[in-house]
């Protein structure tokens, strides 16, 4: 039981980093109905991106919100360049659909990770940190860093934040028009490939922060930042693939779970048991707990 409460800090604080990124292809799956499989991939740019504005302004919060948002554009751009020409074709007859849309995700995937190094070397990169790796708050053997505080409440705030602005807001229900039927929604008036690249610019924007945070405490690395796309994806499930804030339930599901099963089982069963719970709730529950039925059918 020590040994658990040692380890709830940085359980919590992965918790948030796969909450992070896995609103990030939620977000964009709501949407568009696109399932985004360079979700890590998009992350890992947006982070160099970051660290990039940080070391030109010389200023980690200049840089982080200069960084974010260029991040963030990077996404709308992918969105009119890889999905629009799809969906045209598509709407016209041909016999390009929903899979040749997701198929595409994975060529941006390799095309990301053969221009990453082109552009920032293989080499990891140390990203400036303005956070203390010291424990800042301890309550008996559980203890956290300010940079894991930091990213908790990132998470929190952005998940609720955003899940707010899609109740309340007209950007929202435009969203939410457009995800439930996109034609009827153009029939309204609704810009659908405008509400698309925002939901894609969204997506970037927090795969990006929850990438910067791993790599603010590990370096940047283009192989492990990557990775944590594929990594992610039973925390999506979990939750729900169109539930963004069963994002951070099942993000923290995976956590507890790869924690408790490393301690007992030791690290190398850690994957080995997300996937297995992937398995587990496709069986019992293949929409994910907070999601809803008819995704099953996707």
């Amino acid at each position: 039981m020590q040994a658990f409460v040692l380890a709830l800090g940085g359980t919590l604080w992965i918790a948030a980093v796969y909450a992070l990124m896995s609103v990030g292809t939620v977000v964009i799956f709501r949407t568009t109905r696109v399932l985004n499989f360079a979700g890590g991939d998009v992350g890992l740019v947006g982070a160099y991106v970051i660290a990039t504005m940080i070391g030109l302004f010389s200023s980690f919060w200049l840089g982080l919100v200069t960084g974010v948002l260029i991040a963030a554009l990077g996404g709308a751009v992918v969105y009119v360049l890889f999905m629009i020409p799809l969906i045209g074709r598509s709407n016209a007859g041909g016999i390009v659909g929903p899979l040749a849309m997701v198929m595409s995700t994975f060529v941006l995937s390799i095309l990301i990770e053969n221009i990453v190094p082109l552009i920032w070397s293989t080499s990891t990169r140390n990203v400036p940190n303005p956070f203390s790796n010291e424990l800042t708050l301890r309550i008996g053997d559980f203890g956290m860093t300010s940079l894991q505080i930091a990213t908790i409440v990132c998470a929190v705030v952005g998940i609720a934040g955003f899940t707010a602005l899609l109740r309340w807001t007209s950007i929202g229900v435009s969203m939410r028009a457009v995800s439930s039927s996109p034609r009827l929604a153009a029939g309204i008036g609704i810009n659908v490939h405008a509400i698309g690249a925002l939901s894609w610019a969204s997506g970037v924007f927090f795969s990006s922060l929850g990438a910067l945070s791993f790599a603010l405490a590990t370096d940047l690395d283009p192989t492990t930042t990557a990775s944590l796309g594929l990594a992610i994806f039973p925390a999506i499930i979990i939750g729900g693939l169109d539930s963004i804030p069963g994002s951070l339930f099942g993000a923290l599901v995976l956590a507890l779970l790869q924690t408790i099963v490393g301690l007992i089982f030791g690290g190398t069963w850690t994957d080995v048991s997300a996937y297995i719970a992937l398995l587990v709730i496709l069986g019992v529950r293949p929409y994910g707990v907070f999601g809803r039925q008819a995704v099953s059918r996707l």
